[in-house]
């Protein structure tokens, strides 16, 4: 149990057990801070005194929705709006079940009515918005934002959604000016409000998470919604303790699935494979019938299974289970799919992939979802022509979010396209690191040696920046060492890193053959090492052929490396758009 109130008020609720607003005030402490366990205990016995009580039953769909019982939780919010049909809480929250069931329709029909009643509730703002961005519906968006705004301008929610719309289109100093009205007034709103302000504050800068985060907690130590988004920056930092703080809020609450979800996140990326494995089938088993966790489980099991099985050279097994997932698993949105078929060819399924992405080219409607399947599809053939003239033509019509702009401009690089630079300084004046590395080596050659410096020395300075990208400024300020041994606690930590290998290869290759060969037989004991996701054998006694060493060394020393860490670079960065536009689930 953490520090907060949480625990004076479940003591209170238990000395008078027939005390029923007791019980009410802890299980709506409990619900807004996403405390699942004792918010359902709390509510459970109020219910039994309360069952027409529309407050009690909100509370019981929001926690029915959080349990993913969705089926449940459409009947708890219809009965509820039969009791009180403009309640604006109940009407989005109805709206965010059916969405997390993707039935997208019906939970916007849902969440207009709320928007019709009052345009600037900020809970309805936010979903509809979600959900408008994931379908593609960019202009409705737009429209549906800028008349919440004029309705409710001292809303933090609505104003840092409307500073990351500026942001996202490149209007950066009244994207800046609406962070700081979000920000002014985040502590003068209810505590829902200022968690969901909170948990979308990383789309302007992860420091902001970090820093307002953890005034927060200071104040609320019980709020795990907030403790949830701070894990989700500091992991970069220090993710043996974002690790160690997610576990102690499962050891008690212990069926929280949102926790389980972002632990599930942080072991992937740190490597944590069969903490990871183990993690998702608690998450997925037993759960009832949801689109959503099917997603999830497709997601995490193309991710960890597939991946176990080619390493383990099973191909067969791998496709078979491809194969029963996509029977399975309904694929929903553009973005997932084409994630999903990228993520199959660059483990050599190349038939899979093509037919995965075949979905993806034909569910692809929208503008956006056009050109994130065709940067997909020209990936593979390295046709970095078509890619830049496709994005060249799609910033003309919209809007475009800088993300799109540094795919433009490192796809401009390597074509030594003029406009390239004016590309990566709209990327780089976003924040983004890749543009920023890239731009500091144009600006090099120009010998603008004091400008790309200080850019490096931003990146390095940034606690978002990721350790390849720290590991890259390192090289460009000509700090080699350094570099170097942060590459190798990178490999060390996630043997499946895919642009640190070839990079620190390089690095290596003019201290000479035995230098390379050093990084080429670490390389090969990692991965064997890394292969078993279960631990069920032991790897260090498998031993590591001479021949692969030699193979590989001879890869890494004579093979064209740069063009490796060209493709690997550019996939890196399209898979990350791609991420942006994932489904994800509404709270």
């Amino acid at each position: 149990m953490r520090d907060g109130r949480i625990a004076e008020l479940k003591a209170k609720a238990e000395s008078e057990p027939d005390n029923i607003d007791a019980w009410f005030k802890l299980g709506k402490h409990a619900a807004d801070r996403y405390i699942v366990g004792v918010s359902e205990e709390a509510i459970a016995k109020v219910l039994k005194h309360r069952p027409a009580d529309p407050d009690v039953l909100a509370l019981l769909g929001k926690i029915l929705n959080r349990r993913r019982d969705l089926d449940r939780a459409k009947e708890v919010y219809t009965q509820a709006i039969d009791l009180a049909p403009e309640n604006l809480e109940l009407l989005t929250g109805i709206g965010v079940v059916f969405s997390n069931n993707m039935e997208y329709e019906k939970g916007l029909e849902w969440m207009y009515k709320a928007l019709e009643i009052d345009p600037g509730y900020p809970w309805a703002v936010h979903a509809a918005k979600s959900i408008l961005d994931r379908v593609g519906k960019e202009k409705e968006s737009k429209s549906l934002l800028e008349r919440a705004l004029k309705e409710n301008p001292e809303s933090p929610l609505i104003s840092i959604l409307y500073a990351i719309d500026l942001k996202n289109r490149g209007r950066l100093e009244e994207s800046e000016e609406y962070t700081e009205r979000a920000l002014k007034n985040l502590f003068q709103t209810n505590i829902e409000e200022r968690t969901r302000t909170i948990r979308m504050l990383h789309e302007i800068d992860g420091n902001l998470t970090l820093e307002y985060g953890t005034k927060a907690l200071e104040k609320d130590p019980d709020n795990i919604d907030v403790l949830i988004s701070v894990s989700g920056q500091s992991h970069r930092k220090n993710p043996e303790k974002t690790i160690k703080n997610l576990e102690d809020v499962l050891s008690w609450d212990s069926d929280n699935i949102r926790v389980k979800m972002q632990l599930l996140g942080v072991y992937l990326q740190t490597g944590h494979i069969a903490e990871g494995m183990r993690l998702k089938e608690e998450v997925t088993q037993n759960k009832p019938a949801d689109k959503f966790l099917s997603q999830v489980d497709w997601r995490f099991s193309q991710v960890l299974r597939v991946r176990s099985l080619l390493k383990k050279g099973q191909i067969e097994k791998a496709k078979q289970h491809l194969k029963k997932f996509m029977s399975d698993v309904p694929l929903e949105d553009v973005a997932s799919i084409a994630l999903f078929a990228l993520d199959l060819r660059v483990h050599g399924l190349e038939e899979e992939s093509e037919k995965i992405f075949a979905q993806a080219k034909k569910k692809a409607k929208s503008n956006r979802d056009q050109i994130l399947v065709l940067l997909v599809e020209n990936l593979g053939d390295q046709n970095y022509h078509s890619i830049a003239e496709a994005l060249n033509e799609y910033v003309k019509i919209e809007e475009t979010p800088p993300l799109f702009y540094a795919v433009l401009g490192r796809v401009q690089t390597y074509l030594d396209d003029s406009d390239a630079q004016e590309s990566l300084e709209i990327a780089a004046n976003e924040g983004t690191h890749d543009s920023m590395i890239l731009l500091a080596s144009l600006l090099r050659r120009e010998g603008k040696r004091g400008e790309a410096e200080s850019l490096l020395n931003q990146v390095l300075s940034s606690t978002e920046a990721s350790p390849v990208d720290r590991a890259r400024s390192l090289f460009g300020l000509n700090r080699r060492d350094e570099a170097i041994q942060l590459l190798e606690d990178v490999v060390e930590e996630n043997p499946e890193e895919p642009i640190a290998w070839p990079l620190l290869a390089l690095s290596r290759k003019n201290d000479g053959e035995d230098a390379v060969r050093t990084v080429a037989r670490k390389r090969l004991k990692a991965l064997i090492q890394h292969s078993d996701t279960e631990g069920t054998e032991d790897a260090l006694d498998l031993g590591i052929p001479r021949a692969h060493v030699d193979r590989l060394t001879e890869k890494y020393m004579y093979g064209d490396l740069a063009t490796e860490l060209k493709r690997n670079y550019l996939r890196a960065q399209i898979a990350h758009l791609l991420e942006k536009y994932m489904t994800e689930s509404l709270e």
